[in-house]
């Protein structure tokens, strides 16, 4: 399977999610925009100069496993088992390399 053959499969499994979860939970996209709006601002202090940072996580795509964690989920939606079928499209056919 090419990347963009795998690119096209995500596109497509993870629109189906979205639309799933809307149909199934109509209430939630009412709720996620007062969400995202913040409620009272908030500065944070500055970080001392020696303060550890953490590299942000890296992740590697293994195509082979992607594809077949995407069908799975695919099949998932059908059968309505969302929350695990957004695992699989999240983490599925992917390992963290940091």
């Amino acid at each position: 399977m090419s990347d963009v053959d795998l690119e096209a499969l995500t596109r497509r499994v993870t629109d189906k999610l979205i639309a799933a979860n809307q149909a199934a939970h109509p209430w939630l996209a009412d709720m996620a925009e007062s969400w995202a709006v913040p409620q009272f601002s908030y500065e944070a202090p500055q970080l001392p100069e020696d303060w550890p940072q953490f590299p942000r996580e890296q992740w590697a795509i293994l195509p082979a496993r992607r594809a077949v964690a995407l069908t799975l989920a695919d099949r998932l939606i059908d059968d309505g088992k969302l929350s695990e079928a957004g695992w699989l499209v999240a983490y599925g056919g992917k390992t963290r390399i940091s």
